[in-house]
Formats: structure tokens, C-alpha cells, sequence
């Protein structure tokens, strides 16, 4: 202390230096300070750690939580496993859960979240990469590479998929698409939101009456008003009208075209039913 100013350098485990006009605190328990400015910066405490050396405070880290507010808009970047882009006047989050939404526009719009990753320096958010995922998402239209065994094709202003097992999709229109989440699908572009698929179920409700669709290996035409299923493991359906008609399951065959269904064979047993009362015909060597 032979300053005028004076130094204070140890209580218990706390240190100081005070030899300036303003006093730097150095370190206290696990908490340490820059105090040295003007402006004080505290570096860490505990897991918490914020840069706070300029007017606006930056917190760069709390436990899970992660915040850049250096702007006169707070950013907001992770939280556990959610993750938000707030630097505009619209909020825009990114993901939460297994949720996914890009809500800087007027219509919120799901995207994506977890080990899930972005690149969000820029206005636009980029997605780059999850797991076996990827995605090229630099330019104005988020471009949609590879996910497991799912492709698309995302480079033009509507997104576009093209393959996610044996579904196939084309979303080249000017409404937003939800694609997948799970094994459940959904168009939500339009005032009523269509679901498509929910686990192994796939339902076309763009219509007042709801048209279940399709499950695993099974392929549909839905183009027009009545669903048409072409093709499920062994078992074909001709769909295309009002009545449903079964063609063919394993080696049990019916024609269900009429408003009586008939059935025509079962391995060897072999009746007619197309009449009021049922007719048992044969059955093995009976």
C-alpha cells in the first residue's frame, strides 16, 4: 500500500487489485471479474459465464443456456435442447423438442431440433447437419440433402421431396408442406390442416371427409376425388370407385365390386356368398 491508491490482495481465497481509479476485482471463490474498465466484464461464475464489456450485456453461457445480447435485440440461441433466432422484431424459433418451426414470418412455420444443428449467423437460418441428416440450407431456400434412407429435393422456392422410404411426395406448390415428423405427416399450408399420416396411419383430410391413404409397403393414386390403392405386399385393392374392390390377398381372393361382397377362394376351401344366404361349396375333400 505504498501508493496513494490502495491494493488489496488477499482475503481468505478472494484477491483484488485496486492500484487503478478503478478497481479490478481478479478472482473470488470460483466467481472471477475484469473490472478494469469502465464497463465491468464478469468472465465466470460458477458454470455461468457473461461478457458484459460493452452497453448492451452479452451472456455467452448459464448452465444449458446460452444468450448473445450484445444487440439492442436479445438473441436467444440454446436452451437444453431448444434453440431460438430472436434477433429481428419477430421471434423467430427454431426448435424445441422434437418440434420444429421457423416463425419469422407471419405464418409460423415448423423446422426442426436436438442433435440436430444450424448455422444461424445469418438473417436466414442454415441448417447444416443431424445425425445421418443433412440438409444445405446457405441460400434464401433451405435445400434438404439426405435423412436416413428420406431425399429431397428443397433448392427451389417450394420445398420438394422426393423420397422417405417407400413414400414419395411433390410440394412444388406455393403452400407450405409439413412433411415428417416421426412417421406422421401433415399439409398444413391452407386454413385447414391436412393430415396425411400418423404413425402407420396416412389420411388425406383436405376434404370434408377425411380418406385414409396408406401404410408401409402399401402405394396409393390419390389424385382424384375417391383415394385409389394400387398395391399392398401381395394384397391389391382396386379403390378407384365408390365401391372398394378387393382383388387379390395372399391366396384368398374376393370381389367385393358389388354391394354384396363375394368370396371366391380360400386356399381350399371355397365358398359362394354373392346371394342373401351363404353357400359353402367345398372344403378340402368335403
Amino acid at each position: 500500500m505504498g501508493t496513494s491508491t490502495p491494493k488489496r490482495v488477499g482475503i481468505e481465497a478472494r484477491y483484488w487489485k485496486m492500484g487503478t481509479s478503478t478497481p479490478n476485482r481478479v478472482g473470488k471463490e470460483a466467481r472471477y471479474w475484469k473490472m478494469g474498465t469502465s464497463t465491468p466484464k464478469r468472465v465466470g461464475k460458477e458454470t455461468r459465464y457473461w461478457k458484459m464489456g460493452t452497453s448492451a450485456p452479452k451472456r455467452v453461457g448459464k448452465e444449458l443456456r446460452y444468450w448473445k445480447m450484445g444487440t439492442s435485440t436479445p438473441k436467444r440461441v440454446g436452451k437444453e435442447a431448444r434453440y431460438w433466432k430472436m434477433s429481428t422484431s419477430t421471434p423467430k424459433r427454431v426448435c424445441k423438442e422434437e418440434r420444429y418451426w421457423n416463425m419469422g414470418t407471419s405464418t409460423p412455420k415448423r423446422v426442426g431440433k436436438e442433435t440436430r444443428y444450424w448455422k444461424m449467423g445469418t438473417s436466414a437460418p442454415k441448417r447444416v447437419g443431424k445425425e445421418l441428416r443433412y440438409w444445405k440450407m446457405g441460400t434464401s431456400t433451405p435445400k434438404r440433402v439426405g435423412k436416413e434412407a428420406r431425399y429431397w429435393k428443397m433448392s427451389t422456392s417450394t420445398p420438394k421431396r422426393v423420397c422417405k422410404e417407400e413414400r414419395y411426395w411433390n410440394m412444388g406448390t406455393s403452400t407450405p408442406k409439413r412433411v415428417g415428423k416421426e412417421t406422421r405427416y401433415w399439409k398444413m399450408g391452407t386454413s385447414a390442416p391436412k393430415r396425411v399420416g400418423k404413425e402407420l396411419r396416412y389420411w388425406k383430410m383436405g376434404t370434408s371427409t377425411p380418406k385414409r391413404v396408406g401404410k408401409e409397403a402399401r402405394y396409393w393414386k390419390m389424385s382424384t376425388s375417391t383415394p385409389k390403392r394400387v398395391c399392398k405386399e401381395e394384397r391389391y385393392w382396386n379403390m378407384g370407385t365408390s365401391t372398394p374392390k378387393r382383388v387379390g390377398k395372399e391366396t384368398r381372393y374376393w370381389k367385393m365390386g358389388t354391394s354384396t361382397p363375394k368370396r371366391v377362394n380360400k386356399e381350399a376351401r371355397y365358398w359362394k356368398a354373392g346371394t342373401s344366404t351363404p353357400k359353402r361349396v367345398g372344403k378340402e375333400s368335403q
